[in-house]
């Protein structure tokens, strides 16, 4: 299966509720399962905490080390990208308590133009802006290529889980 085709496929999707609903549980399992094999937490919104993101990931991810907040941004046109992108640090920045990370996962090809402008304004915010887009999800979900297929197959079923 090719996870790239899979997610822009949830992506445009019919129905824009269930794809961000999808394209969301779909990103938690997967993290999680990344996070696990590091030996860190992701803890999701619908875990009993007031969170002010998607994931609250307590241990860092990668070489990033404490406490960083992940949020997952999906849009359809790319007109909207960077306004979708802006709105969602500048939530950020206003309701992130003690948290000084910001992990943006765009589940979309980030034009090289968007990236670059987002880049200029990082040195004007009060945390710090890691930038993932689909390349880096496709990266990370190719580490248990199963998983996601299985999880992918199963999506109503993972989503009436919860």
């Amino acid at each position: 299966m090719d996870i790239r085709e899979a997610l822009l496929e949830l992506v445009n999707s019919e129905s824009v509720r269930y794809s961000y609903i999808a394209i969301e549980k779909l990103i938690i399992v997967m993290m999680r399962d990344y996070l696990e094999a590091q030996d860190k937490r992701l803890l999701a919104e619908n875990e009993g905490m007031h969170i002010v993101s998607d994931m609250i990931l307590p241990d860092g991810i990668d070489n990033e080390g404490g406490c960083i907040a992940a949020e997952i941004k999906v849009y359809r046109h790319k007109r909207m990208s960077l306004r979708i992108i802006y709105d969602t640090i500048g939530h950020f920045s206003i309701n992130r308590g003690k948290i000084n990370k910001l992990l943006l996962i765009v589940v979309n090809e980030l034009p090289e133009e968007i990236r670059n402008r987002i880049e200029e304004k990082k040195e004007q915010l009060n945390f710090e802006l890691i930038i993932w887009d689909i390349d880096d999800l496709v990266r990370i979900f190719s580490n248990n290529e199963n998983l996601f297929i299985e999880t992918y197959n199963n999506l109503n079923t993972v989503l009436l889980k919860d």
